[in-house]
């Protein structure tokens, strides 16, 4: 069984900027969104608060998240976005 990645664009919620097109991997059992930083920006998307995320060694981690619009195979959806820079250890 391989990892499933699926083509998305990503942009700011009024769609007033060019949307951040790329390769996002599924996770079905996900709840946010991740995606680079430095992309989010330039697509528009603006940091709307911090919260503490659980990294795969078990650390907790502080990141950025804010608010998109996400297309993917024929469907949209509006969705928290976590920013993938890191910030500081919670």
């Amino acid at each position: 069984m391989g990892l499933t990645k699926v083509t998305a664009a990503v942009s700011n919620l009024t769609k007033s900027k060019r949307a951040y097109e790329g390769l996002f991997l599924v996770d079905t059992g996900a709840t946010d969104c991740l995606a680079p930083r430095r992309k989010l920006v330039k697509a528009g998307i603006r940091p709307r608060g911090k919260d503490a995320y659980e990294l795969a060694n078990r650390q907790s981690a502080e990141h950025e998240y804010g608010f998109a619009r996400v297309a993917f195979i024929g469907f949209e959806t509006v969705t928290q976005i976590v920013s993938g820079a890191f910030i500081q250890p919670a």
